[in-house]
């Protein structure tokens, strides 16, 4: 008698897991994708040794080091946040917060130059993401807008006193005017009075010199005169 085998089958269905593979796939291919692309500079840290990790092109660009160098680095060896205090207190701080900003922390770069950028630290949970944004040229103009402001402000004020006193000498020289049609009113009256007065006298005068003119051609006149006075 041949003896019989039997086999047991088991099937698990693995869809789920097939599904959550392919996307934590693509979503590993995305986050990829974008960290090398982006224009901001981005660095990935360990979070319990705080090593870097990983680099994208645009940090090497900001501030000038390979690649190389700066994997493996620890994240305070490379001066990024040399000017921003306590390091130890930022790490503290990202730990209660889960984020932390600078936008007014200048950085030098490989060669000497200086650079305004603004910096991102996020907690990722097993890793801290760095974000490192260069912002030197909107920083020159906003220094430059606001030294133009001041300018214009400048001259703004310079203009107002201006204006203020061509007001107050447009006010004297109305008065002055004023003052000056008045003391013509009174010349001109003046003249009047005057004239009037010298005809009057030149009148008088002229009579008076033509009676004596008379007098003196009639002699009897004269005797009578005389009588007269004696």
């Amino acid at each position: 008698m041949v003896p019989l085998t039997r086999f047991v089958a088991i099937g698990i269905d693995i869809t789920a897991r097939k599904h959550a593979e392919e996307a934590l796939a693509a979503s590993e291919l995305r986050f990829r994708r974008t960290f090398e692309t982006a224009k901001d500079g981005l660095l990935l840290i360990d979070k319990e040794s705080w090593e870097i990790l990983k680099v994208n092109k645009a940090f090497t660009e900001i501030l000038g080091y390979s690649v190389d160098e700066l994997t493996g680095k620890k994240f305070e060896d490379i001066g990024l946040l040399k000017n921003a205090g306590d390091f130890q207190a930022a790490r503290q701080k990202l730990a209660d917060y889960g984020f932390i900003f600078f936008d007014d922390v200048p950085v030098e770069t490989r060669n000497g130059q200086r650079l305004d950028p603004e910096i991102y630290l996020i907690d990722r949970t097993l890793q801290v993401q760095v974000n490192v944004r260069d912002i030197t040229a909107r920083k020159r103009a906003e220094k430059e807008l606001f030294l133009r402001n001041e300018e214009l402000r400048a001259a703004y004020e310079q203009l107002s006193a201006a204006e203020k006193e061509l007001r107050h000498n447009y006010g004297e020289l109305s008065q002055s005017q004023q003052d000056l049609a008045q003391a013509r009113r009174k010349l001109n009256l003046l003249n009047a009075v005057t004239f009037e007065d010298i005809r009057e006298a030149v009148f008088s005068l002229t009579a008076y010199v033509e009676l004596q003119r008379q007098l003196v051609q009639d002699t009897p006149m004269i005797g009578i005169l005389k009588k007269n006075r004696q």
